[in-house]
């Protein structure tokens, strides 16, 4: 755990919910404020709960809707909290795991960290993206299995065609190489800039 910042730290930020029926946005965006409360370390001083409102239809959405189960409408709230936290950790504690659309630090105007619970601060924030790396990239390769068994069950039951099945492989190869060389010119520039 990091060692305590000298003052008490206050912040406003806002956290949105999109989905449906309205109700459970209503209920999702205030269970969301009681755990924000509940975390420790953290003490919600004043929230304003802006009403749902209807998602506008776009072309867009009314062609993902027309062939799936969805019908019900979409909606979207905010809400803008204050809240006070014993620490920085606290405070990106809060960012990291509710993912507010907007954060801003209130008080202390200035914040004075020792270079050690910096150090400490920045090892977790690193933690934490590896971690949430990690999940992608597991997320990434159960899919591409899935995918790839998917297509060798289709490809046995004659309902693909193996020329499609090598051309989704080669389209995917293609974009891999081009995917690689755009990051490699990115490493070269970044060394030639140094």
């Amino acid at each position: 755990m990091l060692g305590k910042s000298p003052e008490k730290i206050r912040a406003e930020f806002i956290i949105e919910v999109l989905g449906r029926p309205v109700e459970h946005v209503k209920e999702a965006i205030e269970g969301f404020i009681e755990q924000i409360n509940k975390e420790e370390g953290v003490k919600v001083i004043e929230k304003k709960v802006h009403e749902p409102k209807e998602i506008e239809e776009t072309e867009e959405n009314k062609e993902r809707l027309k062939n799936s189960d969805l019908t019900q409408k979409l909606f979207v709230t905010f809400a803008e909290i204050g809240a006070e936290f014993d620490n920085m950790n606290n405070a990106l504690f809060v960012a990291f795991k509710y993912m507010p659309s907007n954060f801003e630090i209130i008080s202390p105007e200035s914040l004075i960290l020792k270079n050690s619970y910096f150090n400490e601060m920045i090892t977790g924030v690193l933690l934490r993206l590896h971690k949430y790396d990690e999940i992608v990239k597991t997320l990434m390769g159960e899919r591409q299995i899935i995918e790839h068994n998917l297509r060798k069950l289709l490809a046995e039951k004659g309902l693909l065609n193996k020329k499609e099945d090598e051309g989704v492989d080669n389209q995917k190869r293609a974009d891999n190489q081009e995917k690689q060389e755009k990051n490699d010119n990115k490493v070269k520039k970044a060394k030639k800039n140094k």
